[in-house]
Order: structure tokens, then sequence, then C-alpha cells
């Protein structure tokens, strides 16, 4: 178990954390995560739009309901409906983001 968190640790030397901001709820993640997926939002430079020098953050006035759904896809490169979401509304996040729906696991 030690081996797997030195590991993972190595990994994240060299990688930069970002602070994204959706509608006032903080989230963190590895500029590597995103970068699994360049061919989104958040995944290619598009995201550097939604920079704020001031706070250091990207900030997007989306759903951070449904944005932690989203984030959990560029962790783990799975992507789930959410059972408690409104499907449309998650549907809309998606496009926002470029995430393609033909990415879904069942």
């Amino acid at each position: 178990m030690a081996d797997i968190a030195k590991d993972l640790a190595v990994d994240h030397v060299s990688d930069e954390k970002l602070s994204i901001n959706i509608s006032g709820r903080k989230f963190e993640t590895w500029k590597n995560t995103l970068e699994k997926f360049p061919e989104t939002l958040l995944g290619s430079n598009e995201k550097e739009f939604f920079y704020d020098e001031d706070t250091g953050e990207y900030f997007f006035d989306r759903d951070p309901d449904i944005f932690r759904h989203i984030l959990t896809f560029y962790r783990t490169g799975k992507l789930h409906y959410p059972r408690h979401e409104c499907l449309v509304a998650y549907d809309e996040e998606l496009s926002f983001f470029g995430i393609m729906p033909d990415l879904i696991s069942d």
C-alpha cells in the first residue's frame, strides 16, 4: 500500500494542481488528470478563457452538483448517469464541457 502511495506521489511531483471554482464550490485536481481527455474543454487549452488571475482559479458558472460527476469521469475514465440528477441538465453540462455522450458507461 505504501508503494502505491509513493508511486502516485512521484507521478504528481512534476504535475500542477489546478483549482476549479464551479459557482462558488471549489474543486481541485491535477492538470495531468484533465489532460487525459484533450478533446474536452478542461483537457484542452480552451479552459484558459475561464482562468481568473486574481483568484488563481478556473471559474465556471455551472452546476456544482453535476460537476462532481464530470470530475470523476476525468479521474476514472468512466462516465455514468447519476441517479438523482436531471438527465437534461446532466446532458447540458456534458455538452458544455465537451464530453461526448458515447463515453457513458452502463
